[in-house]
């Protein structure tokens, strides 16, 4: 059976074209040039079969491109029992005398369109091998790939100019970017395998390691060379290097990731539309909500939990005795060793119920409060910790002067402590704040994850929620959309570790003036 374009009827298509492209280069929708009829005899297999036999029989009508063995091998494959929960994956259910009815709900979705959607993902990789689809190499497996010719070319010619150490980086950086091939090989092994190439991944990740391997063992070999206190430079070196090329390939990756589909939505669209509805009829991919529930948990987290947080290390620095220290110390040290889930737990079996029976006409629970204290008992050991060791690290000689000049020891606390320890205090806030704005687990069992203006009884869904919920079944433009929401979450601690950084330089030049 042949396909034709909507907007062009003239030129016709096979049904493996059709799928494989999706949409016609005109921009039309491929359609049958003509609609089959069954047969008596269909009636009666369709009648006897189940949803698997009956999808088989309907769509083998349409893409005659197929064999009848093929589509009831995919059918087997998309509607397996151990997908739908049983051994019949649509049943026919008798509402009545000659009223039946067709379940589509038992499905991984609950959603009868996303039945359609199950048999796609193996007609698409059988119309790719039919149409001999070629596999381009992803933009971003590109720059790994010269990343790592570049490092052993480089590391080459530094060793013949007889810079060992400088080589030894240069290798290091090209490991680095192999990591990066590896971190890829899956997905570019899936596109292959779609074009009918199998048995490639075996080869595929052999290569991969190979190029791993070859700049390390390069990498060794130079720093051996160049002897021991060399050799100690080049290894302090290259851990330097990887910390900032591994932040480099993070930012790059969630650039190219996100980008794209920031740009063909519409910074604007995107950022600022209040519209979450990616698989509606006509979708939209706007965040603006989703911002607002991230912001306002995160700054009320910080609100309760940096003073509560900060009283306590200073507690522990300077007031507590001995063996009251010896209790407190290592409880903050088990809280931040919760697991994430944990806080979510007691943040659904406690903080929701109490939230409901405290405000019963306002709130079901699951909304921006909870949220809150769930963030604010998360950042808690972190901030203590970090503002601990930093008053801890102001010289005694501060205090000492602060109380021979008449100074309480209050005020010596506040008036010098504090204000000396400034960076120390500002760098657990920056910590704190990057544990509030990432965290997804605990938020996801109690925010209620309704896309909504953010108000403090009512559900909402912040970045991370969103990105969490929908990554397992979004696919094409929503999945790029994904990724851009992690590129304004990314953006976003990277514009509050800058502020947090001029804020603390400041201070500190300030004070040496």
């Amino acid at each position: 059976m042949d396909y034709v374009s909507t907007r062009n009827r003239e030129r016709k298509v096979s049904a493996a074209y059709a799928i494989a492209n999706g949409i016609a280069p005109d921009g039309g929708l491929y359609c049958p040039t003509s609609f089959p009829a069954l047969t008596e005899a269909d009636w009666k297999t369709l009648a006897e079969s189940d949803y698997k036999g009956r999808s088989a029989l309907i769509l083998g009508k349409f893409l005659t491109d197929f064999s009848a063995e093929e589509l009831a091998d995919f059918a087997a494959k998309a509607y397996a029992d151990e997908k739908f929960g049983g051994a019949d994956t649509a049943p026919v259910v008798k509402l009545s005398e000659g009223k039946n009815l067709l379940e589509l709900w038992h499905g991984p979705t609950c959603a009868f369109k996303d039945m359609a959607l199950q048999m796609l993902p193996h007609l698409l990789t059988a119309s790719l091998r039919v149409n001999g689809s070629i596999v381009s190499l992803p933009l971003s497996l590109r720059l790994a790939l010269a990343g790592v010719l570049a490092g052993c070319i480089g590391g080459g010619v530094l060793l013949v100019l007889k810079k060992a150490p400088a080589a030894g980086g240069a290798y290091a950086a090209g490991a680095l970017c192999a990591v990066m091939l590896l971190s890829g090989s899956a997905s570019l092994q899936e596109r292959v395998a779609a074009v009918g190439v199998d048995n490639i991944h075996i080869s595929m990740q052999s290569g991969f390691f190979l190029a791993l391997a070859l700049p390390l063992f390069a990498a060794a070999l130079s720093l051996l060379s160049a002897g021991v206190q060399s050799f100690a430079k080049s290894v302090f070196l290259a851990a330097a290097c990887v910390s900032i090329g591994a932040v480099a390939f993070i930012c790059i990756y969630m650039v190219l990731q996100g980008a794209p589909a920031i740009y063909q939505i519409g910074f604007k669209d995107f950022l600022f539309s209040t519209d979450w509805s990616p698989t509606a009829e006509q979708p939209s991919y706007g965040i603006a909500y989703m911002v607002l529930a991230s912001v306002f948990g995160t700054v009320g987290a910080v609100l309760l939990g940096v003073p509560v947080g900060l009283l306590t290390a200073v507690f522990l620095a300077e007031l507590a005795p001995r063996w009251l220290r010896g209790i407190v110390r290592p409880a903050v040290e088990l809280l931040a060793g919760i697991p994430s889930v944990i806080f979510g737990f007691f943040g659904m079996r406690v903080i929701v119920p109490g939230l409901r029976a405290l405000f019963p006409s306002r709130t079901n629970g699951d909304s921006l409060l909870a949220v809150i204290l769930i963030l604010a008992m998360m950042i808690l050991p972190t901030i203590i910790n970090v503002a601990q060791n930093a008053l801890e690290a102001v010289p005694s000689s501060y205090k000492e002067a602060s109380l021979a000049l008449g100074n309480t020891q209050i005020g010596t606390i506040f008036k010098v402590q504090i204000p000396a320890a400034k960076s120390g205090i500002l760098a657990g806030v920056i910590l704190g704040v990057g544990r509030a704005i990432g965290e997804t687990m605990a938020i996801i069992m109690v925010a209620g994850n309704t896309v909504s203006f953010p108000h403090l009884f009512g559900a909402v869904r912040p970045l991370t929620s969103g990105i969490a919920f929908e990554m397992g079944y979004a696919t094409g433009l929503h999945k790029q959309a994904l990724f851009g929401i992690g590129l304004v979450l990314f953006f976003f601690l990277m514009i509050i570790n800058v502020v947090f950084t001029w804020v603390s330089k400041k201070g500190v030049g300030e004070g040496e003036a």
